[in-house]
């Protein structure tokens, strides 16, 4: 009775699941039985690994994360012997990462290439079972199969070999890495070892399994970009000697080695100062005809290859014949021109249905290099399609360095039609601001659009958040890379109830995206490629009235201003904050009334947002904290947006309805004004300039009262400001 209660309580709380109540008094050797059956294998296998430790057992839930896509490989040992049994399986996470999006089932999104090992892990561990339930470890702590390993009987004698490659640390070698092929025992029996990389990591291998009438054949040599290895050597079992060899002519840049003991023979080459070729990887594959440059300044770019092959041709003894002859010719910059990666919004998306349209976006802006390296695919696989009604909210912003702007833009698309709005200010960066003269230029833009356009790229926007990727050689790193002149943005795709569909806040980069994308595609891909469907793409098809050229005037921004004020509901938070401070940067007294109106309609009780500084403080009370690391990370993000995110919050919006009504109740007062300046309160900039233009003896008073109270660069500014007036 007491045994059910307890088997009840570790059901309940997802300590076991309802098959182990029946395999725990299961024998061992019955449990290896059914780690061929794959509606048991899982269990089987959990029942297996947890009598063998015990000490490490936390649950049932806790083992599936790191026992999945299970494989089994029965290794006979010998007619008078059992069978050992390897159970591979991932062990790193129950789903596939990659970039920023997690892939289920990948090989069901990416089925198997040729010459790819199209295993559902790239690196799965290996536990062994003798045939009564005893675990053992036959390779001890090397129980992770390379990507590019293998276990199969490779010289047809009915035994299982392990062919991988294996990193050795060598005093005095950057990198060691040895090909090994060992014979499945208990305790492994190894059969051959060849080093393949000394110093530099220029070689891979990839192993053809025997098929009927044709030998294993294991090839070494360098990879290019999609991970292909090029054959330099071949190993092959040589049934004479009965033991594996490497090909003749032996290359340079492979050493056979005693399989015995590698770690003493590498230790000797060491000694013995051992020096390989270089070769590095092999020529990448033409691209679209086109041919792909290495080198410090044309790194993965393309150019267009020669119309001629080249010929040797003597110029003679004239001075003036080699710069005559060199001037046909193209120079460097020219090269590099022709070379540079661009953005580019083909014209196939405007036709293509918007899933088809989001995978060519993407395929179109990327380097051939990372075209070879990376596949991409649409993640569709649970049927859904973007909803009837989608809003896209996008707040980019500049460097600040130079020149800083902000803008705020909102895309709606629905059966009832279409709207696009804008908002936007732009000011001097931090090196040409003004320290006391920092009034923005502001520009809103409202209106209704072509609804098939706009259906369109919210679709294919929707879509671009259901790319992935596989990297064809394995995640090696995130390749980083940043610009000064780098801005910021966040994307956030609703549906027509408000509901969140998805939300990214990156970096929006400063240069081509084909440049700028070296690793898998993760939200950074996707925040700058939806950018560049909306801004580069959608905007400049809708006429001379969304150019940046077509700035409404002050009484095209009033008009549009009150149009919002008065329709709060078609804007986003960030929009009519923008809007808000414009009416009361301009004092436009019209929207007096709707300020109050809107203000009504706000909760006034809700909590102070967090500033910056208070989730700086918290983020060093975390710091060093191993436990707090995953909440660290999200401080981080958090501060990364939150001058967007509290853009669109009710606190910001009550606030900068606040400011606004201050200013238009002062905006016509020189003694408010002239007291605002002077106090210093937020926004005494504006007031400053306000009073400029009301009374010029107010506005130098309240100059020199500032100078008198100020140090440095401002001091001698407002110094500048009253010898001016």
């Amino acid at each position: 009775m007491m045994r059910t209660v307890l088997l009840a309580v570790l059901l309940a709380i997802g300590g076991l699941s309802a098959v182990d109540a029946d395999l725990s008094q299961a024998s061992g050797r019955s449990l290896v039985v059914m780690l061929a059956d794959p509606a048991r294998a899982q269990q089987a296998h959990y029942e297996l690994w947890r009598r063998a430790r015990p000490q490490e057992d936390a649950g049932w839930n806790a083992f599936i994360a790191g026992h999945y896509a299970q494989r089994i490989v029965v290794c006979p040992q010998g007619p008078d012997a059992e069978p050992i049994t390897l159970v591979l399986h991932g062990f790193l996470s129950r789903h596939l990462r990659r970039g920023d999006y997690e892939i289920a089932d990948q090989d069901a999104l990416f089925p198997p290439e040729p010459d790819m090992t199209g295993r559902q892990v790239d690196r799965p561990a290996i536990d062994a079972y003798t045939a009564d339930g005893r675990q053992v470890a036959p390779f001890g702590g090397n129980n992770v199969l390379d990507e590019r390993g293998i276990l199969a009987d490779l010289d047809g004698d009915g035994w299982i070999e392990r062919v991988d490659t294996t990193n050795y640390g060598v005093d005095g070698v950057a990198h060691a890495e040895a090909v090994t092929i060992e014979r499945v025992r208990s305790e492994a029996e190894p059969l051959f070892a060849a080093v393949i990389n000394w110093q530099a990591d220029d070689w891979s291998i990839r192993v053809e399994p025997p098929v009927a009438g044709k030998d294993a054949v294991i090839h070494a040599g360098p990879t290019d970009a999609a991970g292909r290895v090029q054959s330099r050597a071949t190993m092959r079992f040589d049934r004479t000697s009965g033991t594996w060899r490497i090909t003749e002519p032996v290359p340079a840049h492979i050493r056979q080695v005693d399989h015995r003991d590698v770690w003493s023979s590498l230790t000797n080459l060491a000694r013995e100062e051992l020096a390989f070729p270089a070769d590095p990887p092999a020529d990448r594959a033409p691209d679209d005809g086109q041919t792909v440059i290495d080198g410090p300044h044309l790194d993965g770019r393309v150019t267009v290859p020669p119309a001629a092959p080249w010929r040797y041709q003597a110029v003679g003894t004239d001075p003036h014949a080699v710069a005559r002859f060199m001037d046909k010719g193209r120079s460097l910059r020219d090269l590099e021109a022709e070379a540079r990666l661009v953005d580019t919004v083909p014209e196939a998306v405007w036709t293509l249905p918007p899933r088809d349209a989001a995978l060519a976006l993407a395929e179109a802006n990327r380097s051939p290099a990372h075209r070879l390296r990376f596949r991409l695919a649409i993640d569709d696989r649970d049927g859904r399609g973007p909803p009837p009604v989608l809003v896209i909210d996008l707040a980019v912003d500049s460097s600040r360095c130079y020149h800083d702007t902000r803008t705020v833009w909102r895309l709606r698309s629905g059966p009832d039609g279409a709207m696009l709005l804008k908002a936007g200010i732009a000011q001097g960066g931090v090196v040409f601001r003004d320290p006391i003269s920092v009034l923005p230029v502001y520009d809103l833009r409202a209106r209704p659009i072509d609804p098939a356009r706009a259906r369109q790229v919210a679709g294919i926007l929707w879509w671009l958040d259901r790319i992935r990727s596989l990297d064809r050689i394995g995640e090696r790193g995130r390749s980083m890379m940043s610009s000064t002149a780098d801005g910021r943005g966040l994307l956030r795709l609703s549906d027509g109830d408000s509901n969140e569909v998805c939300e990214r806040a990156d970096t929006i980069w400063s240069g081509a995206i084909a440049e700028r994308w070296r690793g898998a595609y993760g939200h950074e891909e996707m925040l700058n490629l939806a950018s560049l469907v909306l801004l580069e793409g959608l905007v400049p098809r809708l006429g001379p009235a969304w150019s940046p050229e077509a700035k409404p005037d002050q009484a095209g921004l009033e008009a549009i201003a009150a149009e919002l004020l008065a329709n709060p509901h078609l804007a986003s938070r960030g929009i009519l904050q923008r809007t808000v401070e414009a009416a009361g940067i301009f004092v436009w007294r019209h929207s007096e009334a709707d300020l109050a109106r809107l203000a009504a309609t706000l909760d006034q009780n809700l909590p102070p947002l967090r500033t910056r500084a208070q989730i700086e403080a918290e983020i060093e009370t975390l710091r060093g904290q191993a436990a707090a690391s995953a909440r660290v990370s999200e401080l981080y993000r958090e501060l990364f947006s939150l001058e967007h995110r509290q853009a669109e919050t009710v606190q910001a919006l009550t606030a900068a309805i606040s400011e606004a009504r201050s200013r238009l109740a002062a905006g016509s007062d020189a003694v408010a004004l002239e007291a605002w300046a002077v106090a210093g309160r937020p926004g005494w900039q504006w007031a400053l300039a306000r009073l400029h233009r009301l009374d010029a003896a107010a506005y130098v008073r309240a100059l020199e009262a500032r100078l008198a109270s100020s140090t440095g660069h401002q001091a001698r500014a407002f110094y500048a400001a009253i010898a001016a007036a």
